[in-house]
């Protein structure tokens, strides 16, 4: 399964567990129920700031990292933030930031 087709799982498992229905959920996100429909579906993926809201705005920010991420998620993520723990401390060093 890709990207497209787990995130459009994602998506359409969680809305039905909030009770929404695809022009409610479109609603919220300010965006025609047609898009929600077609990411449902897994005909189209929403830019990176829709993919954002539309996992906020259910609840499932989690499963859409992993899906992406895949298994090795947490691996990723740790590295993520030593990288970043690293650049502050860098910073930090050279007196950008006090």
């Amino acid at each position: 399964m890709d990207g497209t087709q787990a995130l459009g799982k994602i998506f359409r498992k969680a809305r039905k567990r909030q009770g929404l229905t695809q022009l409610a959920l479109a609603a919220m996100l300010n965006i025609d129920q047609a898009i929600v429909s077609r990411v449902e579906s897994s005909k189209m993926i929403p830019d990176f700031y829709t993919t954002q809201e539309w996992a906020k705005r259910l609840n499932c920010q989690d499963a859409v990292l992993f899906s992406f991420l895949g298994t090795d998620a947490p691996v990723v993520i740790q590295q993520m933030v030593e990288t970043l723990s690293g650049v502050a401390g860098f910073i930090s060093l050279i007196g950008v930031i006090t």
